[in-house]
């Protein structure tokens, strides 16, 4: 009986050793694609030439969240704004942008083209362009801003190892907005 006790302790040990092993090997694995993953996302920031698309949108303030449509669907989920199916970017092109996302909240100066536009809305250059990477946390930053004669907006992207990224975006006439979405390579160049 002891020589069948033996036996079954010294396979166990054996699968717990396989087992360790696995793990470790699937840590270093997920740490290794961590890490490409990374390396992509830098080079694709670094090429200056990429584009955000936006699948949520969050207005900052609760309240638009409570409008009554009268469509009788509702993009709204809880606080945020599902913008699946609708057409929204930023394209990054060396100095050069072309911003066009939906916004919801507050306009707090109306003027002529905010009575008009649908949303933010941009093409030209852009200034005060900085990028930082924080290798140690696996994320990209970058910021800018962008001015036409009436508002001037400030941008700020937080993207992450895989490319997924946030968006917090500024104004001197609206209330913030913060969208979610994925980064990826720009295929048409902005005319400035």
């Amino acid at each position: 009986m002891k020589k069948y006790i033996l036996v079954l302790v010294g396979i166990m040990f054996s699968l717990n050793l396989v087992v360790s092993q696995t793990r470790a090997e699937k840590k270093a694995l997920k740490k290794e694609t961590l890490k490409a993953n990374y390396n992509k996302t830098k080079q694709l920031v670094e090429s200056n030439k990429f584009e955000f698309e936006a699948n949520w949108a969050f207005p900052l303030s609760g309240d638009i969240t409570r409008l009554n449509l009268s469509s009788g669907s509702t993009p709204f989920t809880g606080n945020r704004v599902d913008l699946s199916g609708n057409s929204n970017f930023v394209k990054l092109n060396v100095k050069d942008a072309k911003v066009f996302l939906p916004y919801f909240g507050r306009v707090f100066r109306v003027t002529a083209n905010s009575r008009t536009s649908r949303g933010l809305e941009f093409e030209g250059t852009i200034e005060k362009y900085k990028v930082e990477y924080n290798d140690a946390k696996h994320r990209v930053e970058i910021k800018f801003t962008s001015k036409d004669k009436e508002d001037q907006l400030r941008y700020h992207f937080v993207i992450t190892a895989s490319g997924r990224a946030t968006l917090n975006v500024n104004s001197n006439n609206r209330q913030a907005i913060r969208y979610e979405g994925k980064i990826r390579p720009l295929e048409e160049k902005i005319k400035s």
